[in-house]
């Protein structure tokens, strides 16, 4: 047999040359992309996954937390939910008022129209507290001025006094050493005579208003007893006309049901003399 050809192949393979600083001669940046890249994934899969540490020192209880989270959660969504539905449902932000609600209003308005006028009835209070604080401080202006009058004459009339407890010690010790310096000359200043005058002015004065005080109170006692006697005179007066109206009354519905049944007699007869006479002329006998 013939012996068959054998074919030979042969594969020639290139190798980039590697420089000094081991760096790949490939133009670009493709080898470091890819290292790159390949490096951040490992590290990314290789990266522990992390759970926030709570206050108390261990995160045994994460899941329990992380489970009443997303309950809570989950409740606010359905609370908002639901009230999102109801304020569609209604057509208005509020949830509008009960049939009891709404029929204690219109009955209260009913009562009063202005029930809802809270400015008006606030003005109305304000206006109302400012006219008393202004009565209020007028009749504190006037006893301001009543009692400072009062002051000023009361601080004269002391002054007086103490001026006329001096003159009279003055003439108490003139009476005693009148023995010895009795035949001495006397000096009186014009301020002295002028006190003098003054006190017994003062004298005079209250004299005049003791008299007119014993004048008004024995009128005015006179006049007390006067009107209690005319004021129970005429509260007696009042009570015997009340005691005997009924009587009169009595009297006069007697006298009134009196004439009523004559008129009503006499009525009575006219008719019955009426008939018996048309009944004459129609030549009825009648007896």
């Amino acid at each position: 047999m013939d012996a068959k050809p054998k074919l030979a192949f042969s594969f020639k393979k290139t190798v980039p040359s590697i420089g000094s600083n081991g760096v790949s001669a490939f133009s670009g940046n493709g080898l470091n992309q890819a290292s790159s890249s390949s490096s951040q994934a490992s590290s990314k899969s290789q990266a522990p996954k992390t759970t926030p540490i709570t206050g108390f020192g261990g995160d045994d209880s994460g899941g329990e937390d992380d489970e009443d989270v997303a309950s809570a959660a989950s409740g606010s969504r359905q609370s908002q939910s639901s009230s999102k539905t109801k304020r569609n449902k209604f057509g208005m932000g509020a949830v509008p008022p009960s049939k009891a609600s709404a029929a204690r209003q219109a009955e209260a308005l009913q009562l009063d129209a202005n029930i809802n006028d809270y400015d008006g009835v606030w003005d109305a209070m304000k206006s109302a507290e400012k006219e008393k604080q202004a009565l209020i401080d007028e009749q504190a202006k006037t006893r301001e001025s009543k009692y400072s009058s009062a002051f000023a004459a009361s601080a004269t009339r002391r002054k007086i006094d103490r001026a006329r407890a001096e003159a009279k010690k003055i003439a108490r010790e003139r009476d005693a050493e009148g023995a010895e310096y009795g035949d001495t000359e006397e000096f009186v200043t014009e301020a002295y005579k002028k006190q003098m005058e003054e006190i017994a002015e003062m004298e005079k004065r209250e004299e005049e208003e003791e008299k007119r005080n014993r004048a008004a109170k024995a009128g005015g006692m006179a006049t007390f007893q006067k009107d209690m006697l005319a004021s129970r005179a005429s509260a007696h007066d009042a009570a015997v006309a009340a005691s005997l109206r009924p009587q009169e009354d009595g009297k006069d519905a007697a006298a009134s049901r009196g004439t009523q049944e004559t008129a009503e007699e006499n009525a009575s007869a006219t008719s019955h003399r009426k008939l018996a006479e048309e009944a004459r002329a129609k030549g009825l006998d009648t007896r």
